[in-house]
């Protein structure tokens, strides 16, 4: 039995070819660089942002195996600590959470 025929229309559509990465990110999704990112270690890991910034920054802590923050509003010379959690609550996994990049939110 051969299975229907897509129309040409709907086929161009879907090209992976023809849509953006999802990796791929252009430099003004990100913070400035006067939003700057340091993870620390110790008994409890942490990502901390600190807004060197002129003017207020939005951002958000893109986690990889891990939860990510919420939007986080940063006035001029003020820092945030966002824990890097082990795991997800509720769900029993535990993974090794890292940070991996922070956007504009």
């Amino acid at each position: 039995m051969a299975l229907p025929s897509c129309s040409s229309a709907t086929a161009e559509q879907h090209h992976p070819e023809q849509l953006p990465s999802a990796t791929e990110k252009r430099p003004d999704d990100l913070a400035p660089l006067c939003v700057r990112t340091k993870t620390t270690e110790g008994d409890v890991r942490a990502v901390v942002v600190d807004n060197t910034c002129t003017d207020v920054q939005n951002a958000k802590v893109l986690v990889a195996f891990g939860p990510d923050s919420r939007c986080l509003h940063l006035n001029p010379g003020e820092h945030v600590e966002y824990p890097l959690t082990p795991h997800i609550p509720g769900t029993g996994f535990v993974f090794s959470p890292r940070f991996d990049s922070l956007p504009r939110c």
